[in-house]
């Protein structure tokens, strides 16, 4: 019988921390950090000024995540996940795919007006980055795309929506739509709020 591997059984237990959602450390590290990384920008801020505005050691944080980058692509990830819950509310009990619709952009557009340090994660932060792509935080978001893509199923065959019509190609132009909305707010300042504009 080969004796214990004391790392093996570390990683272990930091494994088993990442998957505790309710700790209120991890909670407070990713407020903390959204907050930071969005002020000062990703590039910007640090580990060690993460832990200290969120009360703990440097060390605290490399248990619940690998680096800076883990933890923006964690902060990303508790938005939407917050988002996608946000969105079922919102669509409970919305008939139609065509008011299903509207509903699922108001929530998008008012989102982002709530939380704008996530908008400018993900837009400026996440998706010039290519290991964002292998997260758990980009299949959430692919997530949310699937269900806008249901929503224009739906539409044609209720025949809300015009046969034939590609639906990719429709749910990327109101994507990029919604995304253009937040940069014209957050980034130019063209606006003051996205959600005005639903209509």
């Amino acid at each position: 019988m080969s004796a214990p591997n004391p790392r093996k059984k570390r990683e272990e237990q930091k494994g088993q921390k990442r998957l505790k959602k309710d700790d209120p450390v991890k909670k407070r590290i990713l407020t903390v950090a959204s907050e930071i990384m969005n002020r000062k920008g990703y590039s910007e801020s640090n580990v060690s000024e993460i832990a200290s505005a969120a009360g703990i050691k440097d060390p605290i944080i490399y248990q619940y995540f690998r680096g800076k980058e883990d933890l923006l692509f964690a902060v990303v990830e508790d938005h939407m996940g917050k988002f996608l819950l946000y969105l079922d509310e919102q669509l409970q009990g919305i008939g139609g795919a065509y008011n299903k619709l509207r509903k699922l952009i108001w929530a998008h557009l008012r989102y982002n007006d709530v939380n704008r340090e996530y908008i400018t994660l993900v837009n400026l932060e996440c998706r010039s980055n290519l290991n964002f792509y292998q997260t758990k935080a980009y299949e959430l978001i692919r997530r949310y795309a699937g269900i806008l893509t249901r929503i224009l199923r739906e539409g044609v065959e209720e025949e809300a929506f015009r046969s034939g019509i590609n639906l990719i190609l429709v749910r990327d132009l109101i994507f990029g739509l919604v995304d253009f909305e937040a940069i014209t707010c957050l980034i130019t300042r063209e606006i003051k709020e996205a959600t005005p504009d639903h209509e």
